[in-house]
Formats: C-alpha cells, structure tokens, sequence
C-alpha cells in the first residue's frame, strides 16, 4: 500500500497483476469497485510481474496549497511512482491531477532491489533515480518525458561474490609485490569478472604518435619565463596549455621539440642547439638557458633568443682525448663525470645564483677529483648546503662524495662496498641507477638499481638528522627483484635538494625494469607496487617525468612505448578496480598459474550450457571456450600442477548428471527418458545432488603451437582413444579476436558415482576427488601414463569442503562433521584422526597445521579448530567408521573450537 501526498485522503494497493485506488469516500460509502490499472505481464516468464520496490516523487506547483483536500483536479501536482520489478525493469506510474494514470516500461537487465529510491523530482527537466540491482551495479538515472534515460551515475556492486581467487606475482614468485584477487560477481546477463588489485592506475593526457625510434632519453624542460602562463599554476587540467620544451636522444643524435597546444614542433635545426651529437643531459638553468651536456663539451642556450644569441660553452681542462659521460644539474651546479686515458673525473661547476650575474663560467669555479673506478652511474643532490654525490662504479662498489670549502671529500666506501657484497652476493652486480627517494614517515632511503634486475634500498637519514649521517648500513638494507633487466629509476620532475624530496613529489619514484613500479615504504620497510599500464602499449622504453609548475598536482610521466610518445598521468591512488563482461553465469574462477588467464566456468543462459571460458586479463576478451554435455553441470574447479614439473598444469573440473550414463550422449545419442530441454536440476525444488559426474581435464594450448613435453600445453599421454575421439561432441563457440588467441584443448575424463563436488591436490602426483559419499585419491603413474586409484574412504554425505596439508586431509561433510584423516603410503589407506563431536556446518577450511585448521561457517562467520585436551566421548561416531576401531586407531581426542565470529558450533 502506497500513501499518496497529493492525494491526502487517498492510497495505491498494489497487488500482482494491478493498481487499485482506494479513496476515504469509496471506503465510507461501502464502494468495492475501485478504479483499478492492470501491470503489464512478464515478458521473460510470460506471468504476472514480481514487484519488489517502490518509490514516489512528487512534481512541485509553486502554490504550496494547491494539494489540499477539496481543491480543483487541475492545481493538484502530478504524482509519479517508480516500481522495480523481478524481471522487467522499472515500470513508471503516472497520476494525473484528475486521477488519470499511464504506465511505461524502462528496461534494465537485472532484478531491481527493494533500496529503489528517487533524488529528486522535476530538478533538471525529469527525475532522477537511485535503480539498485541485485546482481549486477548500481545506477544514478535521469528520466525525462520526452527523452530516453541517461545514466547518470554507474556504482560499481561486488555482490552476490560467487567465486573469488588470488593471483601474485604469477610470473615471478619472489617478487615483493602484492596479490590481485579476481571476483567472479553477479548473474546473466549482469555476470562480470571483477579484478580488485594494489596497483597505480594510469590516464593518458596525450597521444604523440610514432616517429621516436630509437630514442633513449627524454627530458622535458618546461616554460621558460616569458613564455609561461599564470593560469597553469591554478588548474591542472591546463598543464598542457602553456607551451615548453623537450630534448629527445638517441645514440648518435639529439632533437629540440617545443610541445605547445598538445603538438610538438621540431626545433632542432636552430643554429646554437646541437642535432648532431648525442645529449647526455638537458635540463633549464635560471628558467630561460637551455643547458646541453654533449659528450666533447657543455653548452648554454638562450631560449628566449635560441636563434640571435650565442651559445655559451664549456670544455674540461684535461686535455683533449676525453668524453663526458654522465651529468646531473642542481639548481646552479653542474656535475660532470669525464673519461680519458688517465681514468675517471669528477667536475662540479659552480655559478652565482644570482641572474643578475652573466653566466660565464670561470676556473675558480671548477673543481675536480680524480674516481678511483670507471663510473657506471651517478646521482647528486643538495643538502644541509652540501653537494652529495653518490657514484656507482663497475668494481662494483658505491662512492660517496661531498662538497665542502670548494673541495671533494671522500665521505664513506667501506659500509656501501660491504652492502653490494653481503646483498647482492659475490660483488658481481653493477649499480646502474641512483635515486634518493624520501618515504612519508620522514624517512630517506638510496634507491640503487642493478644490473642483474634488482633494487637495492638502504637507509639513508631519519627524521631531521643530517644526510647520509649514519653512513649506509648493510644490516639495514633490502634487495628487492624487479625484473632480469636493468633497472632504471625515474625520480619526479624539480626534486633536486633533499627538501623537495620530503615534502614535493617524494612518493613517485618510478621503478622500471622488465615492469613499471612505484616504490613506497611504510614501517616495515621499502615496497614496490606495480603500476597498471595499458596492455596495448608494451614494455616502455623511457619513462620520464613531466615538468610540472603546480605543487601537489597529479604525478605526469613521458612514456616511449613500441616508437610512440605519450603524456600520461599515474593515480596516486594504490587501489585499481577493473570490471569485465561475462557471458555466463559464474561458478567458479581459477588463475592459469603460466599464462595468468582467468579460467572462469558457468552457465550459459542462452545455450543452456555449462561452459568453461578462458579471459584475458589484459584486454578482458574471452579468447578461448568449451561447452560441457546437455545437462552436465559444473560443480567444482582447480588447478592441478605436478609438483616436479610446474609445466605440466591441467584444469580439473568436476560434473554431475541427474540422469543416466555418460556413455550414450558421447556417441551422440540421447539417454532414455530425456526429453531434450532444459536441465531438471536447474528448474526450483528439486532437491538433491546428480547421481553421476565426471573429472575432466583440460589444457591451455596457443593455436599453432606445436606440442612439445617442456611447452605450455604438454599432450597428455593418458587420455583414453574414446574420450579422444569424442571431442568434437564439445561445442567451441568463436572466441572474441585477441591478440593471443588460445585454445582449450580436452585432455581426459573419468566417471564417477555421484557427483564430482570437490577436487584437491595431494603430493607430488596426487589427485583427491570427492564424489558422492566418497574421496579417492588418484596417482599419475609415470611409466603408465595414467591415473590409478590408490586408496579411498567414505565419509557418509557429499563433501561440502575440501583440504589438504600433506599427509592430513580435512573433510566437511553435508550435514556431518569436520574430520581429519591422513593417508599412510605404506599400506595405501585413509586412516582417520579426529573428528568434531556435532554438525559443524561448514563451507570452506583451510588446514595451517596438523593441530590448526580455519573454516568458514555455511551461515556466516569464521572458526578455528584445535586440538581438544579431553578424550572423545565413547558414543562418538564417525560416518562410515565404527567409533571403536577409530578410537583404538589413533589417541582418543577431538577438536573444539575457537569462535572467531559467528557461525561458531
């Protein structure tokens, strides 16, 4: 029943099939022939619709008493009501002033939930509604007369979760990286895969097009002064409007680009910039000279008169056979690393802060040191007044230096020498990059990237104290692996002083090697956390930061990828949620531990079929698929892997049928009795579990590969000639165009009585499979090539859950209790351990420990089970053993637990 504002003496009832209006006159007067609206019929089940919300707006007059009892049909508002229905959608109910009504249908693709609720009425020309689904997202609608709805608003909904798994670092194990958890959600047509991850999500700014190959370098220069414009510094979304300046360099030359209105203009051929040479550094000196470090000299170019005015140079006093091949620029410093015949120099050139001050550079304003190793790297900054440079050497070893009193001091080697040997091992890793990187926590630590792919981090200063106080303490660093490719560190845009470092863009310190991450740090220490670039993109080649003249603006990155430049921007944000489109229903959902696909198996609503969908992370596509027999249903999913051969992986999946053997539909003929339409199992009531099912392996297999015992998709030697033969009864719908177009490829199936609800890996070979009442377990016999059945034991239900800490097996039964059992090679047998005393209700466990087990309540909450210290009453039972044999067996004792939430026994 609905009460009507407008309408003060005047209610809706709603029933199944119409509207009714009840008014106090009709009620007074004894009236039962109330005006009344039929609701439309179901199309989907061609019945009466199912309401399961209802809310009303009211359209507002400006004479706030025109609704009042008695008042002319004309000056009463229009009241409109909004009815989520099961299977139909909204149903929009119109009631005019003088009661006339209409009703229109606007579809949506899931069952509209109870919280149905309008935000505003008549605010911008239609109304605005909260549409909840039950299976699917949450909407934001506007909805005008006239017009068709707009989405206003889309509210990503993980619920109902129906299988959920975790992949990390699938391709790398070692790796410091966090897990992503891949969520199966929702039902057709509303089913979608839903990937929650710790990673940096990424939005491109611009797309620059190719042209860029072979570039190795890029620095972006930013405005110069007369050229930049003050709005910038106020909104970001105006970072690309003021006009600026680009070097890009490759191996044997170097191009000037100037990037104004999203374009670049190639500067390169004006006369004081050298194309010729290749560039060590670029960077903006006193915010209008370009500074050029070439490898024979170092050049200062006006670019605020790149054309009429001279370019100021600058050659090292060490003769003539001599080349420059690393620099870093601090605010007026310039530091420079020769190499000639003699070794190694350090130069640092000192100018005048002051712009007023020509720039000339001078003798008394360079000072040099001889390195007593070649210079593999090098990285400086300014702190507490002091230049500190930090140099990594092929010997390999760490140097520090400092700048005091116009002289170079040798600070430290011994503890950085003792850091590469103690981590790295054997000292047989080059330092390849050098950052200093400041955490939130007023931390500082040096980022020292290798060249066998890993990442050195060591404590740097802490708080207040000076840098680099405490030296570089070996005990105190971390060796992360980021990849078998260098590792190259690109640090923010302007953080030349230690300052800047804490306080500016500290947190975006990019780490790439054969991936992108950003290294973060909290109280346990420096971490790495992957950063989501697009998939169509590659491995970057250059990632290089984004001038940016605005503080706390979002971090912005160059990225050369496959000869294409682009400005992007990286979410500071560590939480990235992407949600792809299933075809199915989902059941369950397993990550391919080689190729990280998502193996997702469900119910196709438009084929009436289970089926097994293979989904590409990257792009989302469905890029391999198989359908099961009419009627077979997918109760469970796992990926089995042989311990000694990781490339050998299979996907098991377990059936049931409700009716008949497996034997006459492989042939292709109907069982007796079948009618041919959709499953019994699936239609509502019927109770029970099928008394047939099946495992069923599957393989991953790229098309055109050939097969090989060490590739992905190792054959398997012992699928049966008939199953062989029966794979084209598997219907193999085309898979969406991507680009890795993969193939499941069916390896081998067993029958078994009752159906197939569990699956789990036991030892090396191992295969336990609970069907029915139940649990075997199969060993793949390598001279055989085959399963063969080694033992099995029955625990009087179907198995609900399913464990194994080798030898224990925990096993939660349908309405039975939790036991353990432990398998015994010797004499190949099942022999049982303990059991709860009751029903314990459970639908998930996870064994920690031969005496600690964890499980999910069916109803909710989560227990912990450890051993009881009293013995197990004499009137225990366990299902399928009598309690006297299995008391003699093993020490009288039971579980009890340990209530972590609700759900507890």
């Amino acid at each position: 029943m609905v009460a009507l504002a407008n309408h003060p003496e005047a209610l809706l009832l709603v029933t199944e099939q119409t509207v009714l209006w009840i008014d106090a006159e009709g009620a007074a007067s004894g009236n039962v022939h109330h005006a009344r609206l039929a609701l439309p019929i179901s199309h989907e089940t061609g019945m009466p619709v199912v309401i399961t919300g209802i809310s009303q707006a009211l359209l507002q007059t400006n004479d706030p008493s025109a609704a009042t009892v008695g008042s002319a049909p004309s000056s009463i508002p229009t009241t409109r009501l909004y009815m989520g229905t099961a299977h139909d959608g909204l149903i929009q109910l119109t009631i005019g002033g003088g009661r006339e009504s209409s009703l229109a249908s606007i579809p949506f693709s899931s069952a509209i939930g109870n919280a149905l609720l309008i935000l505003a009425s008549n605010s911008v020309g239609g109304d605005v509604v909260f549409v909840p689904q039950d299976m699917g997202d949450h909407y934001v609608v506007l909805i005008r007369p006239d017009s068709p709805m707009s989405v206003v608003q889309r509210l990503p909904s993980l619920a109902p979760i129906i299988g959920c798994t975790t992949a990390a670092a699938v391709a790398r194990p070692t790796m410091t990286v966090a897990a992503t958890v891949w969520l199966a959600c929702g039902r057709d047509p509303c089913a979608t895969l839903r990937e929650l991850s710790i990673r940096h999500s990424v939005q491109r700014q611009v797309d620059f097009g190719a042209g860029f190959a072979g570039v190795t370098h890029i620095w972006h220069l930013g405005a110069v002064d007369s050229e930049a414009h003050p709005e910038t510094l106020a909104d970001s979304s105006l970072a690309f409007a003021s006009p600026s300046w680009l070097v890009v360099a490759s191996a044997a030359a170097s191009r000037l680009l100037k990037w104004q209105h999203e374009e670049l203009i190639d500067q390169s051929t004006m006369g004081s910039f050298d194309a010729a040479s290749p560039t060590v550094l670029a960077g903006l000196f006193r915010t209008r000279w370009l500074v050029q470090v070439l490898p024979t000299q170092v050049a200062w170019i006006d670019l605020r008169a790149p054309t009429s005015s001279a370019p100021i140079t600058w050659q090292p006093p060490i003769g003539s056979a001599y080349r420059i091949t690393h620099a870093v620029l601090l605010d007026t410093r310039l530091v420079v690393v020769t190499v000639d015949h003699q070794g190694c120099t350090m130069h640092a050139i000192v100018f005048d802060p002051n712009p007023a001050i020509p720039l000339i550079p001078h003798p008394h304003h360079h000072i040099a040191t001889r390195l007593s190793s070649e210079c593999s790297c090098l990285y400086a900054c300014l702190a507490d007044g002091q230049i500190h440079c930090i140099v990594g050497t092929y010997a390999p070893d760490l140097v520090h230096y400092r700048l005091c009193n116009d002289q170079w001091q040798l600070a430290t080697t011994r503890l950085v020498g003792e850091m590469l040997g103690h981590n790295v091992g054997g000292g047989t890793a080059v330092p390849h990059a050098i950052q200093l990187y400041a955490a939130p926590n007023q931390v500082r630590y040096l980022a020292v990237g290798l060249r066998d792919g890993r990442l050195l981090v060591c404590l740097a200063a802490v708080g207040t104290e000076p840098l680099f106080h405490r030296g570089l303490d070996p005990q105190r660093a971390r060796l992360l692996l980021v990849g078998d490719q260098p590792v190259n560190l690109a640090p923010p845009a302007a953080t030349t002083t230690a300052d800047s470092l804490s306080s500016k863009l500290s947190h975006t310190l990019l780490v790439r090697s054969n991936s992108v991450y950003q290294l973060h740090a909290n109280v346990a220490g420096p971490f790495l956390v992957p950063v989501a670039l697009p998939s169509t993109c590659g491995l970057p080649m250059v990632m290089a930061p984004l001038h940016q003249r605005r503080l706390n603006a979002p971090s912005q990155w160059f990225m050369l990828a496959q000869d294409q430049l682009s400005a992007l921007t990286i979410s500071p944000c560590r939480r990235l949620e992407r949600t792809f489109d299933l075809s199915v229903t989902p059941k369950h959902v397993q990550v391919d531990p080689l190729t990280g696909h998502i193996i997702v198996v469900g119910y196709n609503v438009a084929a009436d079929l289970d089926q097994v969908l293979v989904v590409d992370t990257g792009t989302g596509y469905t890029v391999a698929r198989q359908s099961l027999l009419p009627k077979e249903q997918i109760y469970s999913l796992m990926t089995w892997t042989l311990g000694d051969r990781p490339d050998y992986r299979y996907f098991c999946i377990g059936t049931g049928r409700p009716d008949g053997p497996f034997a006459t539909q492989i042939s292709g003929q109907p069982a007796m009795g079948e009618s041919g339409g959709p499953s019994t199992a699936r239609r509502p009531g019927v109770a029970g579990l099928p008394p047939k099912g099946r495992v069923i392996m599957y393989n991953l297999k790229r098309l055109g590969q050939s097969a090989s015992p060490s590739s992905v998709t190792s054959p398997n030697p012992w699928a049966s000639p008939r199953i062989a033969s029966s794979t084209a009864m598997y219907d193999c719908e085309p898979a969406a165009l991507s680009p890795a177009q993969l193939e499941l490829r069916f390896v081998w199936d067993m029958e078994r009585v009752g159906t197939v609800t569990r699956m789990a890996a036991y030892g090396r070979h191992g295969l336990l499979v609970a069907a029915g009442t139940h649990i075997a377990l199969f060993e793949l016999d390598v001279v055989a090539k085959k399963l063969v059945e080694k033992a099995s034991f029955d625990v009087g239900a179907p198995t609900r859950a399913l464990c194994v800490s080798y030898p224990f097996v925990s096993v939660a039964s349908v309405l039975g209790p939790l036991g353990l059992w432990k398998y015994d090679p010797s004499a190949s047998a099942f022999s049982f351990v303990k059991s709860t005393r009751c029903t314990a209700h459970i639908s998930r466990t996870l064994l920690l420990a031969d005496d600690m087990l964890l499980a999910s309540g069916q109803f909710g909450g989560l227990v912990g089970y450890t051993q009881h210290p009293q013995p197990l009453d004499s009137t225990a039972t366990v299902p399928g053993i009598e309690a006297e044999a299995a008391l003699t067996r093993h020490p009288p004792s039971t579980w009890t637990n340990d209530a972590m939430g609700d759900g507890a026994d």
